[in-house]
């Protein structure tokens, strides 16, 4: 079987764009975690993941805005075949793990049941390093598939896939961010919920990053955990 069968596709970042965008979401961990409110979902206080519902990555933090958010417009239109005009709402957050830390098992959200004939919202995540080899687990037809984390590559899959990062067990940190994107005229409700959603209308443009998804040779087969 492949990714793709799963509908989730794999594009590589530029290093020097990952690079910034890594170090700028380490610089603000401290900000993050001073949020007011409490952590969600069941993270300790001292994990930024627990902070999610309080601000968006790619709205908040300069870096992000500048550098992820284009190469994330590029790669959501393609994913989702965009046509000029379509509004977009997007929320981001990020993720630093330290040792014996971890993502537990989420689902992003649920989706309609012609997704795939009306692709109307997309979610991804972007690896930023980590000391020592680490996966993201996605549940696929019932089993556990661990696929390898690859340094600046953003994997995008529906929002109704669940999945997880084991427990990190490496020296330093792991870095990734993950999103959502909701084609609000596409969505049924026609409505995003939460003051942290900030949106865009898509414009065509020459594409700045990237040429093609990241080659299914290397990527689309997978082994099951």
């Amino acid at each position: 079987m492949k990714l793709s069968d799963f509908h989730i596709k794999q594009y590589q970042c530029p290093k020097p764009i990952a690079d910034k965008l890594r170090q700028a979401l380490i610089d603000c961990e401290g900000t993050i975690l001073d949020l007011p409110g409490q952590t969600s979902h069941r993270y300790p206080k001292d994990t930024i993941t627990g902070k999610m519902n309080y601000y968006n990555l790619v709205r908040d933090e300069e870096t992000w805005f500048t550098y992820g958010l284009p190469f994330i417009k590029e790669i959501v239109v393609e994913y989702l075949s965009l046509k000029p005009d379509e509004e977009v709402a997007i929320k981001a957050w990020g993720n630093i793990l330290r040792m014996d830390r971890k993502v537990f098992p989420h689902r992003h959200f649920g989706v309609p049941d012609d997704w795939v004939e009306n692709k109307q919202s997309v979610c991804g995540n972007i690896f930023l390093g980590a000391e020592v080899s680490t996966d993201t687990t996605y549940i696929l037809d019932g089993d556990k598939v661990d696929i390898p984390n690859v340094y600046g590559q953003f994997t995008l899959f529906p929002p109704n896939i669940s999945h997880a990062v084991r427990t990190y067990k490496g020296e330093g940190v792991r870095v990734s961010a993950a999103f959502d994107t909701l084609v609000t005229s596409r969505d049924r409700e026609g409505k995003v919920t939460g003051k942290n959603w900030m949106t865009w209308v898509h414009q065509k443009h020459q594409q700045q990053f990237f040429a093609v998804p990241t080659k299914d040779k290397n990527n689309d087969n997978f082994n099951q955990a």
